[in-house]
């Protein structure tokens, strides 16, 4: 299997360009979904877009997560208001979706203290079913360092039916039931984990890619907290000799989340692993390069995205797209400061007893 076209994309305005331009050229469905929707002045455009193409009577079906979007589903609900555009709230956070969130519901508190914990943390928009846009990038105005991917092909419409789990079983929740469980193939251009089973295999797969590395496995990615049997596999592909090298920022968005890090950073230096902290800006990217085998996603290296988080990330199959991966990663690498075990004993030692304390735990993040 193959994607027909592939394009990736560093750039938010490149990004955010091509995708409003195919939103414009939309003739039948736009289904998309993201974890954050800002109503910036890129979220007002997005908005405007989908009304007219709503207008013009393509079906637009929109998902944003109730956390994620917590501040802006009230603007969101606004701006669409009198249009025939389809808004879902993933996990209504407190308040209920179908209202100005002004009534605070005992029911629903009761739900999103039972359901905090899973937060669809995708970014795709699929078009026509058969243009697919996902990555990292949330729909908002930043400057941090993404990394997405535009494209097309028979295989997007697998993105139309875990999308219609989602809208069709909102008010349900419960995922794990859907047909579509059994589906998993190590060999399907898109990575998802809708499901238990789905999630375990998915999982179970990349930890023996990693293993069985021959040449190289590259990491780019926002955080890195990954569970034991991701950590055995990096071990392993070391062990073999393998070029095992994890790229994340220096200053994440979270500043708990790089103390976390950081306590992994002398058990991965021990084993000879390179870390690099990115320098510009806040790396929000998530890539990974395994021999010739790229992925571009949603997913972090962390216990969210391998056990609780909806995610999806997607194959590349152009060798072009693996050499835009590779030359980025190298550009990435020239912006950031290798970890030594020389620096991590020169840091604050408040800082370093706080890392202490986080490892226990970090199990939870």
């Amino acid at each position: 299997m193959h994607w027909q076209t592939e394009k990736i994309y560093y750039l938010r305005q490149d990004y955010f360009s091509d995708l409003v331009d195919s939103i414009r050229e939309a003739k039948s469905l736009i289904d998309l979904e993201t974890y954050i929707f800002n109503c910036d002045p890129i979220g007002q455009l997005i908005l405007q877009e989908l009304r007219a193409a709503a207008a013009r009577k393509v079906e637009v079906r929109l998902i944003v997560d109730g956390f994620g979007s917590y501040f802006e589903i009230p603007k969101i609900v606004s701006i669409l208001s009198g249009s025939s555009v389809q808004l879902k709230v993933f996990h209504p956070f407190l308040f209920p979706q179908d209202t100005s969130y002004k009534w605070l519901r005992l029911d629903l508190l009761l739900q999103a203290l039972s359901e905090w914990n899973r937060r669809l943390h995708r970014k795709t928009c699929l078009i026509d079913t058969q243009i697919l846009f996902l990555g990292s990038f949330n729909i908002t105005d930043n400057s941090n360092r993404e990394t997405g991917v535009r494209v097309t092909g028979q295989a997007a419409l697998e993105m139309l039916k875990v999308f219609e789990i989602i809208w069709k079983r909102m008010d349900k929740i419960r995922l794990k039931q859907s047909k579509l469980s059994d589906a998993f193939d190590s060999a399907s251009l898109l990575r998802m984990n809708y499901s238990r089973k789905v999630r375990k295999k998915n999982n179970k797969d990349l930890c023996q890619r990693i293993t069985l590395a021959q040449k190289r496995v590259w990491i780019t990615n926002a955080y890195f907290v990954p569970p034991p049997k991701i950590l055995k596999a990096l071990l392993a592909a070391k062990n073999k000799g393998i070029d095992v090298e994890i790229l994340v920022p220096a200053c994440p968005d979270l500043r708990f989340m790089k103390l976390i890090m950081e306590t992994y950073y002398r058990g991965l230096l021990i084993i000879g692993i390179q870390i690099f902290e990115y320098q510009k800006d806040f790396l929000h990217a998530k890539s990974l390069i395994i021999d010739d085998y790229a992925i571009v996603g949603s997913s972090n290296m962390n216990y969210r995205s391998f056990f609780h988080d909806l995610e999806i990330d997607i194959v590349l199959t152009h060798g072009e797209s693996l050499s835009s991966l590779e030359k980025q990663f190298v550009v990435d690498r020239s912006h950031s400061v290798e970890i030594t075990m020389e620096g991590l004993i020169q840091r604050r030692w408040l800082d370093r007893i706080f890392t202490w304390f986080l490892s226990f735990v970090r199990d939870w993040l």
